[in-house]
């Protein structure tokens, strides 16, 4: 059936499936936590800036069939009150276009690869925020603020900042680069590697990894999440790809 989606704290503490979504904003904040996106601080160490705000999106989401699989709560930061120059200098996300999306599935299909998807748990999380930057702490039940000022200070690339998406794509590329994967000179979303004498395809999207591989060699693709874990990259196995990016494969 079809469920309104809460905007809002305020608004989700009213809705009647809360308890679904009052779950999954406790493991955000949990993987806030265990990933040291922010610390506490008092307002004078803020020395006049002013905090980013900050606000709980929630959504649902569902498989192919359009059952619910996951109950999503997100904390973001409201990165339209980040002062450019100094929150902020330079923003991007890497994001592989449409048309070579496509291409790599044509190509998979025409050279008997099988193309998995998989998964980052909290991507941005992972990577180091690049500026001195404060923000206004998370609402719930769980926000233990040992000053009571509702601010703390950015540690990691927390997702609606300006340049969280780069901080993550340099993140993501210094990885594979160093496990020895071959970037793409026109598509920065691929990569190549030779493994066995085979060659395999990783393609990224955002917090998405789509990974080629030769038809009866599923091994490599075990292989391939597991180097990425040992980088201390939580990664979620999707299996072969059939639905993803609101499209059936």
């Amino acid at each position: 059936v079809d469920i309104d989606i809460p905007h809002g704290w305020t608004k989700m503490m009213q809705h009647e499936h809360k308890a679904y979504f009052l779950e999954g904003a406790h493991k955000e904040f949990r993987a806030h936590i265990a990933n040291g996106s922010f610390k506490y601080c008092r307002r004078a160490d803020l020395h006049g800036r002013n905090p980013v705000g900050s606000v709980w999106v929630f959504d649902i989401k569902r498989d192919s069939d359009g059952f619910i699989i996951r109950w999503k709560a997100r904390w973001c930061a409201q990165g339209f009150s980040q002062v450019l120059g100094s929150d902020y200098y330079q923003k991007y996300s890497h994001a592989v276009s449409l048309d070579v999306l496509r291409t790599f599935l044509s190509f998979a299909a025409s050279h008997d690869l099988l193309v998995y998807e998989a998964d980052f748990a909290t991507a941005y999380l992972n990577a180091d925020i690049d500026t001195e930057l404060y923000i206004r702490t998370p609402e719930g039940p769980w926000n233990e603020d040992p000053y009571g000022d509702g601010v703390g200070r950015v540690m990691k690339a927390i997702y609606g900042l300006a340049q969280s998406g780069r901080c993550w794509g340099k993140k993501l590329q210094a990885d594979l680069l160093d496990l020895g994967w071959e970037q793409c000179i026109v598509e920065r979303c691929l990569y190549k590697k030779i493994v066995g004498g085979k060659t395999i395809y990783v393609i990224t999207y955002v917090d998405n990894l789509f990974i080629g591989i030769p038809s009866g060699d599923k091994d490599i693709y075990q292989t391939v999440l597991e180097e990425l874990r040992g980088k201390g990259l939580e990664l979620s196995d999707l299996g072969l790809l059939s639905h993803s990016l609101g499209a059936h494969i």
